[in-house]
């Protein structure tokens, strides 16, 4: 039987489709959740997503609580993004249904992404306190 951990695994695949989706914006190759944003804003929050998806990735493997505190940061601004985007899409005529199912798709990945943060977060915080005994 396996010793690893579902949920950190999944965590990890998230967090790193989260970071590979921004550099394919910050590239230029496709859009993102934070496409939406002006031009220095949007490479700014995509930066900012790839690495805290990183640490947040480095975090959870190395089992570093605050590195995986930073894992929490990604699927947040992935989810405020991607609704702030999905509200304003709903406003508008001729949207692309492509781009909103792919905005959808990311921001029910962040909500999924939060509550596995939360679940690996409360198991750390739980066996940091065993071992402390």
């Amino acid at each position: 039987m396996s010793t690893r951990d579902f949920t950190k695994d999944a965590l990890v695949v998230l967090l790193a489709a989260f970071a590979t989706i921004e550099a394919a914006s910050i590239l230029g190759v496709s859009s993102s959740s934070s496409s939406m944003f002006m031009y220095p804003v949007n490479l700014t929050v995509s930066g900012l997503v790839v690495v805290s998806s990183l640490l947040g990735i480095y975090g959870v493997l190395s089992t570093s609580r605050m590195a995986a505190y930073s894992s929490l940061l990604a699927p947040i601004v992935e989810i405020i993004s991607g609704i702030s985007f999905l509200v304003a899409a709903f406003g508008e005529v001729g949207i692309n249904p492509a781009l909103v199912s792919q905005m959808l798709l990311v921001t029910l990945s962040g909500i999924v992404c939060v509550a596995l943060v939360s679940k690996t977060l409360v198991r750390s915080v739980s066996a940091w306190r065993a071992s402390q005994l």
